[in-house]
């Protein structure tokens, strides 16, 4: 969340930002590359009022990157993530080590009232 947020108001970040944004139907077709409201999951009248009303420069106005912070705050909170603990050893000893790595990773886990499901 932290390194989103410092990214999310640095000048030059903002600028490339605004140089993939597709926010009109006429760009979407035209570069068929880039951030399109429907990729962004702008729908509806939403969708509509970017398509429409909203220029690439727009990505760098305050109430738009504050937008993009707030949504990703709700995001980073309401979210699962996957853990993946493996190796590529077929004997005991490095078993035993991967189900110990599993074991940390789980009270460090519960510590943090994180929820951990195997």
């Amino acid at each position: 969340m932290e390194a989103y947020t410092i990214q999310a108001y640095q000048k030059d970040a903002q600028d490339e930002l605004a140089s993939w944004m597709r926010f009109s139907n006429k760009d979407v077709n035209s570069k068929r590359d880039g951030l399109t409201p429907a990729g962004m999951g702008i729908k509806g009248i939403g969708g509509f009022v970017v398509r429409n009303f909203m220029k690439p420069e727009d990505s760098k106005k305050e109430s738009f990157v504050k937008s993009g912070v707030e949504k990703t705050q709700q995001q980073v909170e309401n979210c699962g993530g996957w853990i993946i603990i493996s190796t590529d050893r077929e004997d005991a000893s490095e078993w035993i080590n991967t189900g110990r790595i599993y074991e940390r990773m789980n009270i460090q886990c519960r510590s943090l009232n994180l929820g951990f499901i195997r």
